[in-house]
């Protein structure tokens, strides 16, 4: 895959070396074959035992071949408890000690009001605390909106990897171009080039991108695309046509990508 000349020694060695990274694609923008490549990214990652994060800001949730789904989360730095909230219901709140020396909040409505429900209660994360980050198809990185503006230090201090499109000026340390049309091909050339192994849901859902860019392999394959093809098959992809056509994308934060491994 042709890059912009980084060296590869010690790229190998950033990824090696970072247990935690961030995959960041564009909040503003929905864009399927981008989706797939941050999603098989994500889990070949996660099959080399990184704690990932792909982030997109925007409610989504990647559903793709056999019923299959990837969830996302925004961030793995700083917790946060949302919960409905009328000033004028609560009478205080109050954080305890609990009996193991965990936290305990308590939230105490006003007489004769009924008390929050535990359902009512939601937990998300905000910020990023990785040692990598890996950018793909972005094109500024405000573009990337809260994930930046809320992370912009961590932004100056680790090492960036930019898969960036033509007319795009690269942002990272490491930069590689996505051919329009042959997304696919550069990825899995990128991972073969890093001796990065994929499971079988990420294979799948890269030769899914695969067949929804080519039209379901009805005309002859040039040779980088059978190279993935044939490298996508032998990592347990589905040899199956699509039967459906076009990509559904819809988002569901807050599960860390390893979840969906076992």
């Amino acid at each position: 895959m042709i890059s912009d000349e980084p060296n590869k020694d010690e790229l190998s060695h950033l990824i090696s070396k970072s247990d935690s990274i961030a995959v960041c694609l564009s909040p503003l923008r929905s864009v399927p074959i981008i989706e797939i490549i941050g999603a098989a990214l994500s889990l070949a990652l996660a099959r080399e035992g990184k704690e990932v994060i792909l982030s997109a800001p925007k409610e989504t949730e990647l559903t793709y071949p056999h019923k299959k789904k990837l969830n996302r989360n925004q961030g793995n730095r700083d917790l946060i408890i949302s919960l409905p909230y009328n000033q004028e219901e609560i009478e205080k709140i109050t954080t305890l000690a609990g009996p193991q020396g965990e936290m305990e909040i308590a939230i105490q409505t006003k007489k004769g009001l009924k008390p929050i429900r535990a359902e009512e209660i939601k937990t998300s994360y905000r910020g990023l605390d990785v040692q990598l980050i890996i950018l793909v198809g972005i094109k500024n990185l405000t573009e990337l909106a809260e994930t930046y503006s809320q992370n912009q230090l961590l932004f100056q201090e680790v090492p960036l990897i930019h898969f960036y499109y033509p007319n795009t000026t690269p942002l990272g340390k490491y930069n590689f171009p996505l051919a329009p049309g042959s997304e696919v091909e550069n990825i899995v050339s990128w991972l073969r080039e890093e001796k990065i192994e994929i499971n079988p849901l990420g294979a799948d859902l890269l030769l899914w991108g695969l067949r929804y860019q080519k039209n379901n392999f009805q005309k002859p394959l040039n040779l980088a695309t059978a190279r993935a093809v044939n490298w996508l098959l032998e990592k347990g992809g589905s040899d199956q046509p699509l039967s459906f056509s076009s990509p559904k994308a819809i988002f569901t934060p807050h599960q860390k990508i390893p979840t969906i491994l076992s």
